[in-house]
């Protein structure tokens, strides 16, 4: 038994050094995001919970200033505001409310903008209790029914979308194991996003876009890959509801479903339906 133990010790102690590998190494495993959002769409939202327990630290982020914003029937004053906003503090006390009812009631009223840009922002998952589904090799497309989470568990690295980052407007910060050939490259697979900014070996690669998706001038051997994933623009801000999602080309015409020079010419009339859609976001299982 005592050599048994030893020769278990020995082999963790080869992969603690980095003399072995596991194969779940060369697996993306998720490791940190920013401030994920989500976006409310009504001045009056009810937004479901499901969590274990209360998330705090969140905030409201209004691209236009409002009249009045309220959170489980508070009135909140302005905590600050920058070039990205008028930011609302939801209190803690507020939180723990919300986490008892299992829902976070948001209003807002606003002077101006008849739907103006709103998120609430902080430390959660976005999950949506209708499936995705593919539209074309760019988009997804669901029904919607979007509730929080707190980050935790298993996060798929491949389908960011579903794991609770629909809305996401910052990086999601991925890593793997991934071998150099003798050329001393590393092509990263497909990932769906607008760019990743790369470190290798804990020292900063630098930015890289697809189609290749390709790191160069390494040393041949196995490398420590860490990949900040930056999501679509098209996430945050839509057109969402726009029958054919991200057209490339948008006007203010396309949030209000009506038909415009940036549409096809088989476009109908009115070009706005139930369904949300979404620019894939993720990074391909495996290196």
């Amino acid at each position: 038994r005592g050599c048994f133990w030893e020769k278990e010790q020995m082999i963790r102690d080869l992969y603690d050094s980095g003399i072995l590998y596991r194969q779940d190494d060369f697996s993306w495993k998720f490791v940190r995001a920013g401030i994920n959002q989500l976006l409310l769409e009504n001045k009056d939202s009810r937004i479901p919970l499901w969590q274990q327990k209360p998330i705090c630290g969140m905030q409201v982020r209004m691209l236009d200033n409002a009249k009045n914003v309220r959170v489980m029937g508070r009135d909140l004053p302005v905590s600050r505001r920058d070039e990205n906003g008028w930011y609302y503090r939801i209190p803690d006390d507020a939180a723990r409310k919300a986490f008892e009812r299992k829902e976070l009631c948001i209003s807002i009223r606003s002077d101006d903008e008849k739907e103006p840009f709103v998120f609430l922002e902080g430390s959660f998952l976005v999950k949506c209790s209708s499936p995705y589904t593919e539209k074309d090799c760019r988009q997804m497309v669901t029904e919607g029914g979007f509730y929080l989470e707190e980050i935790g568990g298993d996060i798929s690295c491949h389908d960011l979308l579903t794991a609770g980052f629909p809305f996401c407007g910052s990086a999601v910060t991925v890593e793997c194991m991934a071998a150099a050939d003798e050329d001393g490259r590393i092509k990263l697979g497909h990932i769906h996003g607008d760019c990743a900014r790369i470190w290798v070996d804990n020292r900063e690669y630098g930015v890289i876009w697809g189609p290749a998706w390709v790191i160069t001038g390494l040393t041949e051997g196995i490398h420590r890959i860490t990949a900040e994933l930056v999501p679509s623009t098209f996430n945050s801000y839509g057109p969402h509801h726009h029958m054919e999602g991200d057209r490339h080309v948008i006007s203010p015409a396309q949030y209000e479903g009506v038909k415009n020079f940036a549409d096809s010419e088989e476009s109908p009339v009115c070009t706005k339906v139930p369904q949300w859609h979404f620019r894939k976001f993720g990074i391909g299982r495996e290196i």
